[in-house]
């Protein structure tokens, strides 16, 4: 696992924990208007590329969990291999959670190569754009006169014809 740490920009910007948009009732419904997530990159077997997985706000505190029982036993995040599940979790609103549990660790020589890589990807993260709205709740639609619908089928009425000058599209 890979784990990068995006910081927001703009207006508030900075550290997403602490932002008014990820506060709930900053939303619709008590919702929050940006939720927190947590985007960790993970190799899959000899594939070249990371699979990035976005854990939604249900599944960041078995992630946290998962990484703190790895630095309390100085087991580096990067060193090991995990199976990442999902369980469901009933209630008034059921819902689905990530589970994450350790596979294995990675001798010296993969922990080598999975370091060098990881850098490598972290270089290409970081210089990545990332959209300002990423993650927050769209912006409600202007309102705009409903388009008018087209003639029926077998209408006799013709569409109206371009006025002189105008472009034929």
């Amino acid at each position: 696992m890979v784990e990068v740490v995006f910081e927001g920009y703009g207006d508030p910007g900075g550290d997403c924990s602490s932002c008014p948009y990820a506060q709930f009732d900053s939303g619709k419904n008590g919702g929050q208007a940006c939720r927190q997530q947590k985007q960790v990159f993970v190799l899959m077997g000899e594939s070249m590329l990371p699979a990035l997985v976005s854990l939604p706000p249900t599944s960041l505190r078995p992630y946290r969990d998962f990484m703190l029982r790895l630095g309390s036993a100085r087991i580096l995040y990067r060193h090991v291999e995990v199976t990442i599940g999902l369980e469901k979790v009933d209630g008034d609103q059921p819902y689905s959670r990530a589970t994450i549990k350790l596979s294995d660790r990675l001798d010296a020589d993969q922990a080598a190569r999975v370091d060098d890589y990881s850098r490598m990807i972290a270089d290409i993260v970081r210089a990545a754009p990332i959209e300002a709205s990423q993650g927050r709740e769209p912006e409600p639609p202007q309102e705009e006169e409903p388009a008018k619908a087209p003639p029926k089928r077998g209408s006799r009425k013709a569409a109206a014809a371009p006025a002189a000058g105008e472009p034929d599209f």
